[in-house]
C-alpha cells in the first residue's frame, strides 16, 4: 500500500519525514514546522487545521480549502515581508476561530484560511464573521454606501451584540 501522508492522504515518493506520530509530506512538513513554531499556534492544532481542510479534486489535485470561502488556498513556504499585498491574497494563512485579545493562547481551534480573508476578518470571532460580512454585503450593494441608515446601523449592531451576548 505504501505510506501516505498523515495530514493531506497523498502517497509518499522520495524522502519520508515524521512529526509526532505523523509521517507528513514534504509540503506538509514545511507548513507544519513554519506555523507550529509561531508564538500564538502548536504544532497539533496547525495539524488539526490542515486534515479539516485537505482536499483532493476529482483530478486526484491536493489542495487546503479555506474555511470560510472554500477556495483553495495557495501553498506557499516561504518567508512573507508583506503579508498584507493583495499579491498574497490567496495565501494558506491560519485563523485563530475564536481569537484571545492578544492571541497568547497556544491551545486555540484554527482553520486554514485564504490571507485576504484572515485579514479582512481579523479579531471577529468566526460565530458571527460570516453574518458580519452578509449584512456588510448588503451595504455595500446600495451605490450611495455611505448615506446614513438607521435600519443598516441596527441590522449591523445586532450582528454585533450576538457576539457581546454570547
Amino acid at each position: 500500500m505504501g505510506n501516505i501522508c498523515g495530514i493531506c492522504k497523498t502517497k509518499l515518493s522520495g524522502e519520508i519525514y515524521s512529526s509526532g506520530e505523523d509521517i507528513l509530506c514534504s509540503t506538509c512538513k514545511q507548513i507544519v514546522q513554519i506555523n507550529g513554531k509561531k508564538s500564538n499556534f502548536n504544532t497539533t492544532n496547525v495539524k488539526k487545521a490542515l486534515k479539516e481542510a485537505s482536499f483532493i479534486n476529482p483530478n486526484g489535485e491536493h489542495h487546503f480549502l479555506c474555511y470560510y470561502t472554500g477556495i483553495p488556498c495557495k501553498i506557499e513556504t516561504g518567508a512573507k515581508y508583506d503579508n498584507a499585498s493583495l499579491s498574497n491574497a490567496f495565501d494558506l494563512t491560519f485563523d485563530h476561530l475564536e481569537p484571545s485579545y492578544g492571541y497568547g493562547v497556544k491551545g486555540e481551534d484554527l482553520a486554514v484560511c485564504l490571507n485576504v480573508i484572515n485579514q479582512i476578518k481579523s479579531n471577529i470571532p468566526a460565530t458571527i464573521f460570516k453574518d458580519v460580512i452578509i449584512v456588510l454585503g448588503k451595504c455595500f450593494e446600495n451605490s450611495d454606501s455611505s448615506v446614513y441608515s438607521p435600519e443598516f446601523e441596527k441590522e449591523f449592531r445586532d450582528v454585533l451584540h450576538k457576539r457581546i451576548n454570547q
